[in-house]
């Protein structure tokens, strides 16, 4: 008698696991988009304020970034040494995440 129920679900598990084969999750399969223009200054600031502003030998260490902060980025305060890429880099970020 135990044998049908065992075969069942044997059966069960082998059609479930085909038909998760040809299952697919949603979203793109396309990986990282390259980003360009305002995405890729924005993403090159957040990093540059990372490195150069907030890390443990940074001047801004253990701040909150808030629109005041921020302001006070944008006007060089603290003077820290950047590119000129860097630092439009930077004003994009700041300005597009605290829409100044």
């Amino acid at each position: 008698m135990k044998s049908p129920s065992l075969l069942r679900h044997a059966f069960f598990v082998v059609a479930i696991l085909g038909v998760a084969s040809f299952a697919q999750a949603s979203g793109s399969d396309a990986g990282a988009s390259a980003k360009t223009g305002d995405a890729a200054a924005y993403q090159l600031g957040k990093q540059i304020f990372a490195k150069k502003f907030a890390c443990k030998s940074c001047p801004l260490h253990k701040q909150r970034l808030n629109k005041s902060l921020a302001q006070e980025v944008l006007m060089g305060k603290p003077n820290v040494a950047m590119s000129e890429d860097e630092n439009q880099a930077l004003q994009v970020f700041l300005q597009r995440r605290f829409k100044l």
